[in-house]
């Protein structure tokens, strides 16, 4: 974790304290100061009050960093600590080596690796699923970007590693999927001036409905919930996308049965989305 730095500069905190100092009316009274000079302007950088304000303000800065310091080193403790939370086993799957055997560390009665080796991270992909009785965990690796099922064999070594991590007598239930397969049929209206009339964009030839749609998809995070008005949101974003009229979505794990997504969203069953056969399930009209 990477602590957020609260501590002001020492000429931050001065042209604070000085703003602050001539807000009194009093003060300006006293030393005959003009309404809406600044303290820099009204006294010199060898003054006496500029001096004293210097000093107190760089005993304030130095306290703000100490306080950053502790809070950065608790924050630090936090994260490490084992504690059975949806952050703790989304970490120890990301931290996952393959190939690397754990030890275990006395000192914080856990397992863990001696060397850490980010080329050895093979789960680019996580989603933690509280379910009451249980911990679901979908993992994937990476492939063009996108998530790619794990192999079996990795799988497997993963399983036994969050098993040695996890908290004693938390049942996990861990998972490696394809994308779910996303059928949405929309009728989308057009500007003439820019697409054609099969969807294509005139000036380059490109469906930008279409790449919207899957740029849509790609864009929620794995693990993540489908919406249907984001997604309208997202292709009116399009330029030259007049009206869009959203019909029936419906997604598959397996690419061959299909089932109606009846709510507004919808959560993946593999952790990720993928658009098919746009080309036919989208409806172009002109305007």
């Amino acid at each position: 974790i990477t602590p957020t730095k609260m501590a002001r500069t020492t000429d931050t905190i001065k042209k604070e304290m000085g703003e602050a100092f001539l807000a009194q009316k009093g003060v300006r009274a006293f030393y005959g100061i003009e309404e809406g000079k600044r303290f820099s302007q009204a006294f010199s950088p060898v003054s006496l009050e500029s001096m004293l304000l210097y000093a107190v303000a760089a005993a304030i800065h130095v306290l703000e960093v100490l306080f950053d310091t502790l809070r950065g080193e608790v924050e630090d403790r936090a994260a490490n600590a084992i504690v059975g939370s949806v952050p703790y086993y989304h970490r120890m799957a990301m931290n996952y080596q393959h190939g690397d055997a754990l030890i275990y560390n006395e000192k914080t009665y856990a397992y863990g690796y001696p060397i850490s080796d980010d080329t050895k991270r093979v789960v680019h992909f996580a989603a933690v699923r509280d379910l009451g009785t249980s911990i679901q965990i979908l993992v994937s690796g990476r492939e063009g970007g996108r998530p790619s099922i794990l192999p079996n064999d990795t799988l497997d070594a993963f399983r036994v590693y969050m098993n040695l991590v996890k908290m004693a007598g938390v049942v996990l239930e861990v998972y490696s999927y394809s994308a779910d397969r996303l059928k949405i049929r929309a009728k989308v209206q057009l500007d003439p001036l820019i697409f054609n009339a099969n969807g294509s964009r005139i000036r380059d030839n490109v469906r930008a409905v279409e790449v919207a749609v899957q740029n849509y998809l790609d864009g929620i995070t794995y693990g993540g919930v489908f919406n249907k008005t984001r997604l309208v949101d997202a292709l009116q974003m399009v330029e030259g996308v007049v009206d869009v009229e959203l019909g029936e979505c419906s997604y598959s794990i397996d690419g061959t049965n299909y089932h109606t997504i009846t709510g507004n969203n919808f959560s993946s069953v593999g952790g990720s989305f993928v658009s098919q056969d746009l080309t036919n399930t989208i409806t172009y009209v002109q305007s």
